[in-house]
Order: C-alpha cells, then structure tokens, then sequence
C-alpha cells in the first residue's frame, strides 16, 4: 500500500484498488467530482453577499432567533432557489447553511450579534442602533482584527 492511499480520506475505497493504475483513475475520477462541487456552488451567492440580508433578517424577526428561523428569513429575504439551497459543501452539511455559519461568525466578532444560548443569537446594543450595514466594513473589519490577534500571537511565541 502507497503513503498516499493511507493519507487519502477515502482509504477504504483505495485499499481494494489492486494497482498505481487504477488509483491515478480514482484521483481523476474524484478529481471531476471536485470540479462540479465548485461549479455548483458558485451558484451561490459569496459569503460576503449573506452579511446584510443575514443582518436584516435578525432584525425582522425581533432582534433574537434560533440558526434555523434565521437561516429560513434570510433565505426568503436573498430569495435562494430550492436548487440553491440544495447544494451540499461538505456531505451532510449544506453549502447555505455553511455560508450562514460563517455570517454569524463576521458579525459575531464585529460586536453585532452575540450567542446567547446554544443556537440562540441576540443582536448586541450595537447591533440594535445599526440601521445600514455594510458588509465590505465588516470583512475588513474582521479580518483586520484576527491579523491583530495573530500578530500578537506572533510575539508571544516568538
């Protein structure tokens, strides 16, 4: 058996393949399949495109939702198609869902909403007095405060 096979995630299916000849035809047949994972999901929208309907949905319902009554408003609100919202990113989680999550964690670390409970988020004080959202400031927002954390990280450990 070759180092790569038992690096492979699909080791099990690798161990019956009795040659080299026949795993290069896995990799290309797994390969395509990749490839037409990405294509459909870049039917959806970016990430960055879920931050304001995401935003206006939690607002809509009342300031407090669980990630499935959330999940559903913001849906409408972006008006994704039943073949949108069936795109899987990973084999048991769908690709909105996925993109949802990580909406939750920009506007998280940007001060907006917090987790109050298990599946439960809140908008903060902040998120209450925010009437526009601009999602571009978030990104950047965000990402400029995790290169800080890093940063310092950096001269801990270093």
């Amino acid at each position: 058996m070759c180092r790569i096979c038992i690096n492979d995630p699909n080791f099990h299916i690798l161990a019956n393949l009795p040659n080299r000849s026949e795993y290069k035809n896995y990799q290309l047949i797994k390969h395509s399949i990749q490839e037409d994972d990405i294509k459909l999901r870049a039917k959806l929208p970016f990430l960055i495109d879920f931050f304001d309907p995401a935003f206006r949905a939690i607002k809509e319902i009342g300031g407090t939702a669980t990630v499935e009554e959330w999940n559903k408003v913001t849906f409408e609100i972006m008006q994704l198609t039943n073949e949108q919202l069936s795109i899987y990113h990973k084999r048991y989680v769908l690709q909105a869902n996925y993109r949802m999550a990580w909406t939750r964690t920009y506007l998280k670390i940007s001060g907006l909403i917090i987790n109050t409970n298990r599946g439960i988020w809140t908008l903060t004080d902040l998120g209450k007095s925010t009437e526009n959202l601009d999602p571009f400031e978030i990104f950047r927002t965000v990402k400029s405060n995790l290169y800080k954390k890093y940063k310092a990280t950096q001269k801990i450990n270093g």
